[in-house]
């Protein structure tokens, strides 16, 4: 079974980032590098393969996040299930990177996380998933 990738939520738009950047006084040659740092995703896999929920937890520790995973993740038990976590875009590009190099499927997870949270950015209506198109907010 094909895990799915959600972008649930984003706090901070770049737009409202960089207009509070303005209000502050902040040089604008800074925007483009800290904007991109103060945007946080919440971001749902669903389905992952339990070994895979293991290795993803422990790259999003090596940066700096964590990873809300089931109980059977941390038992070393077989099977798959949703994952939560939250990171920074600079994080999820970072963490992508690590998952190139990783077994269980996680290259494809980290390609389809960098295509869901572009579409995201992008303000797309839907992502488009492994398993069909979603809603942007959908039911956890």
């Amino acid at each position: 079974m094909t895990p799915s990738i959600l972008v649930l939520d984003s706090c901070g738009d770049t737009r409202d980032i960089v207009a509070m950047m303005k209000r502050a006084r902040v040089h604008e040659g800074g925007f483009a590098c800290m904007a991109p740092k103060f945007r946080f995703y919440l971001v749902k896999i669903k389905r992952l393969e339990n070994r895979a929920a293991n290795v993803l937890k422990q790259e999003l520790l090596s940066l700096g996040h964590d990873a809300a995973v089931s109980m059977d993740v941390s038992l070393f038990r077989e099977g798959a299930g949703d994952v939560l976590f939250g990171a920074t875009r600079r994080s999820v590009d970072a963490l992508c990177e690590k998952l190139a190099e990783q077994p269980f499927g996680l290259r494809a997870v980290g390609k389809e996380l960098l295509r869901a949270a572009d579409n995201f950015d992008k303000r797309h209506p839907s992502l488009l998933l492994a398993d069909g198109p979603s809603s942007l907010r959908p039911e956890l």
